[in-house]
């Protein structure tokens, strides 16, 4: 038993020497397995089997090195986290797995801020913004999206204000929201190096003020024996036919006449001719 004993540890000897530490460990567990006592086996088996040990780890973390390299983010956690298996706790296995949250972060945050960047190229403000607050709720300490949150926010205020008055002309009716309009477009006037979308924001609400804040002349027809009156502009009596210039904007015509059912009128000038009168009779008699 002595001669396969040290036969055993001779071949582990020599697998040591060639840093084939598996075949040396099968070795020395052979010797030990003949002579348990034998304490120069005993000592070679624990030195093979650390060895084996710190293999897998090295082979472990050059792959996660290897994986967090190449951005190959999850490829990396799961190597490190097989690193830890074999030693929970080990500080450079924490160490290396904190990389890979930094790298991936990093990599993270650049990515949408180029994407919030391309999104601005583009006009699209209120989606920049998003990606702006987002960032920063991960992180209150990301410099440059707060600094492009900033300026993407009154660009979003802006270009939102711009299309509420575009998309509802009729706004532009009442004098207060006549002047803030004349303000939000002055606002965009001056904005150096503007994009197609608000060159084509600003020349549509120019030409909406300009109808707006022009009078187009509005025929009534009644039959002489309503009285008809213009809410918020002018008592209009009994008349035939009557004409009235008025701005854009939502009107009430209102008809009255002694045994008949009151009228009511509601029509829009848009800025444009109107294609008949509008009518205001009372001719449903009452009782």
């Amino acid at each position: 038993a002595l001669e396969r004993v040290a036969a055993h540890i001779e071949a582990g000897d020599e697998a040591m020497a060639r840093g084939s530490f598996q075949a040396a460990q099968t070795e020395y567990r052979e010797a030990v397995g003949l002579d348990p006592e034998h304490q120069r086996a005993t000592k070679a088996l624990a030195l093979a089997n650390r060895e084996v040990t710190a293999s897998a780890i090295r082979r472990h973390m050059s792959r996660g090195f290897a994986a967090l390299e190449s951005q190959n983010y999850g490829g990396a956690r799961s190597a490190f986290l097989e690193a830890g298996k074999i030693y929970p706790g080990d500080a450079a296995v924490e160490k290396a797995l904190a990389q890979v949250e930094n790298r991936e972060s990093g990599s993270f945050v650049r990515s949408e801020l180029e994407r919030a960047a391309d999104l601005e190229s583009r006009e699209e403000w209120q989606e920049a913004v998003s990606i702006y607050e987002k960032l920063l709720e991960q992180d209150p300490s990301l410099v440059d999206a707060r600094v492009g949150l900033i300026p993407a926010r009154v660009r979003a205020a802006l270009d939102a204000q711009l299309n509420a008055y575009i998309e509802e002309p009729l706004r532009l009716s009442g004098e207060a929201e006549y002047r803030t309009a004349q303000g939000a477009l002055e606002d965009a006037k001056g904005i150096a190096n503007p994009g197609q979308q608000l060159r084509g924001q600003i020349e549509a609400l120019d030409s909406l003020l300009q109808v707006a804040n022009s009078a187009v002349e509005v025929v009534f027809r009644s039959d002489n024996q309503t009285h008809v009156v213009l809410f918020r502009v002018a008592d209009l009596g009994r008349f035939q036919q009557v004409s009235v210039k008025l701005r854009p904007g939502k009107y009430v015509a209102a008809g009255t006449r002694s045994g008949y059912r009151d009228v009511r009128v509601e029509f829009t000038v848009t800025g444009e001719p109107r294609a008949e009168p509008i009518a205001v009779r009372c001719e449903e008699p009452i009782g």
